[in-house]
């Protein structure tokens, strides 16, 4: 039987993986990953999913790719994710992007997507820690891995902004404005 998230040991999991082509990059999607992780109790019984993914930006700068077109390839996720980041006349990340995160350099953009975690888990924070997992991870070169604070400013920083988008997103489609 698995772990009851009221157990005193209860200690779930989170592993990650992300699928690559071993080819050369051909597809201007190659330039965005998906990100897939499974939460598990430690009986590796699975009680939640998540779903992220990667826009390797620096790459695609550097391989002369176009970031939209790469995000348009892949998603409409990914699509939105650069309307709202990118100014799509100068492909520079938004002044109020900037100034909202602090931020003035982009490296990789970390996007979560989706967290699902089955009801008999929920309010346990199981969620929050996928996701705080899934930022602190070394997807990004980028990230800031100086220390453990940096990194957590930095993840709760990437939380606060991606919860408001997550907000806009469901206001959008509630009201459809």
């Amino acid at each position: 039987m698995a772990e009851s998230p009221n157990d005193e040991d209860f200690a779930p999991q989170i592993s990650f993986s992300v699928e690559r082509s071993l080819l050369a990059y051909i597809e201007p999607d190659d330039y965005v990953l998906t990100v897939q992780g499974r939460i598990c109790t430690d009986e590796d019984t699975e009680i939640g999913r998540l779903l992220g993914y990667i826009i390797q930006v620096n790459r695609a700068i550097n391989e002369e790719q176009d970031l939209f077109e790469a995000c348009d390839a892949h998603s409409q996720t990914a699509t939105d994710y650069y309307e709202a980041l990118f100014d799509h006349k100068t492909g520079e990340f938004k002044e109020s992007i900037e100034e909202q995160l602090g931020i003035t350099h982009v490296g990789n953009i970390l996007i979560l997507d989706r967290i699902e975690v089955l009801p008999a888990y929920r309010k346990h924070g199981v969620g929050l820690a996928a996701a705080c997992s899934f930022i602190d991870t070394r997807f990004m070169p980028d990230h800031p891995a100086g220390n453990f604070k940096q990194v957590s400013q930095f993840s709760r920083a990437l939380l606060n902004f991606l919860v408001f988008s997550c907000w806009l997103k469901f206001l959008a489609s509630v009201f459809s404005f």
